[in-house]
């Protein structure tokens, strides 16, 4: 009798459920292997979107701070810009364009858009952002932030003198044709221009007027030197009898720039410098406590410290409650030493501005930067 060496086979059921089993856990196990490569590969990629998204942040911004330092960067390229950097491992490209009329460097003040395209790896992000360019304050928006009594700008296109209305209405009409716009020769200043018998400008005076301390100053332009006196400002009247009686006015053939002011004791005519022919010049006369003192264009040149009086009551009486005139002056019979030029910009302080105030006026800011709209900032799908 032959017998084997191999041992039987055993095809029962227990075995081939042991072959099943097994089977099973071997998938599970390439299955959980399938999964985790998965879950590891998304996890990767949303890795790289949060990685590219701040790539494309950082783009941005990248290119509003080099903006930020050079002025001029609108007008050194072409009608759109194109920025590109390299962060880490990733990619940016910064495109920047005008949404307004597609021209970047035909107006500063236009605001500009900013799509950022960041790449890392297999993600792509896209961030758009609208900017724009906030307005350094001119020099009138200056002097309204600074609270004045009242401000003239005499700019007016008609014939009526039109106050911000801080005081109330203070509104009269020029007289004669001496309108905002006549041309000088060949300037077509955006001023009242005076210079005939006659010619001026003014508002009726206002009890907020009535200034123990305060200042008043504006621009003014000459000309030509003429025989007679040139009055720039006044709240002024023939004699010596008190009140606050002040005029601003060129004298002499230079001419020369003049303060006049009075009170029931004493009257103080400073002779201040010589005042430009053909330029606009900026003229301002504080009073107070801390005596009269003038500035043109910023800087001190006159002072009378022992006049201490302005245009209320310490000067005497009711105070100076004659009108504002611009250009000319009442002297009792007739509107005379008319100004051979022109007046704008007449403002009125309660306060004695200093000479740091004044030259903060008329000093432009530096542009302020930078503005993002806080609402246009947007993720894009390309």
């Amino acid at each position: 009798m032959n017998m084997s060496s191999t041992p039987p086979t055993r095809r029962g059921s227990a075995y081939v459920l042991v072959l099943i089993v097994s089977a099973i856990a071997a998938t599970i196990v390439v299955a959980g292997l399938s999964v985790r490569k998965d879950a590891a590969d998304r996890g990767q990629r949303i890795d790289e979107l949060a990685s590219a998204r701040l790539i494309a942040k950082s783009g941005i911004e990248t290119v509003l701070q080099w903006g930020d330092e050079n002025d001029e960067w609108r007008a050194d390229g072409g009608a759109s810009r194109t920025f590109n950097y390299t962060i880490g491992e990733g990619s940016v490209v910064v495109d920047v364009t005008d949404p307004s009329d597609g021209d970047l460097p035909d107006d500063e003040d236009d605001p500009y858009r900013l799509i950022s395209t960041a790449t890392l790896g297999g993600a792509r992000a896209l961030l758009r952002v609208d900017v724009s360019q906030p307005p350094v304050p001119d020099y009138r928006a200056r002097v309204l932030a600074e609270n004045p009594i009242d401000f003239w700008p005499l700019d007016d296109p008609a014939g009526s003198v039109k106050g911000q209305n801080l005081m109330g209405s203070q509104q009269t009409a020029y007289s004669n044709s001496s309108v905002a716009g006549t041309f000088s020769g060949n300037d077509a200043r955006d001023a009242p221009w005076f210079g005939t018998l006659g010619q001026g400008a003014g508002v009726a005076h206002h009890d907020a007027l009535l200034l123990d301390e305060g200042t008043i100053m504006c621009w003014a332009y000459c000309d030509d030197t003429i025989e007679s006196d040139q009055t720039i400002i006044a709240k002024d009247a023939p004699g010596d009898d008190g009140d606050g009686h002040f005029r601003i006015y060129l004298s002499g053939n230079k001419p020369d720039l003049y303060v006049r002011f009075e009170n029931n004791s004493t009257t103080t005519d400073l002779k201040v410098a010589t005042f430009p022919i053909k330029q606009w010049a900026h003229v301002a006369v504080t009073f107070g406590p801390d005596g009269l003192l003038v500035y043109v264009d910023g800087t001190k040149e006159k002072q009378d410290i022992p006049f201490q009086t302005g245009l209320g009551p310490a000067a005497g009486g009711a105070g100076n409650t004659r009108p504002m005139l611009f250009g000319t002056w009442f002297d009792g019979s007739a509107y005379t030493d008319v100004l051979n030029g022109s007046v704008r910009d007449v403002v009125v302080f309660d306060r004695a501005l200093t000479e740091a105030e004044i030259n903060d006026l008329l000093t432009d800011p530096e542009p302020a930067g930078h503005a993002i709209d806080p609402d246009s900032w947007t993720w894009l799908t390309d």
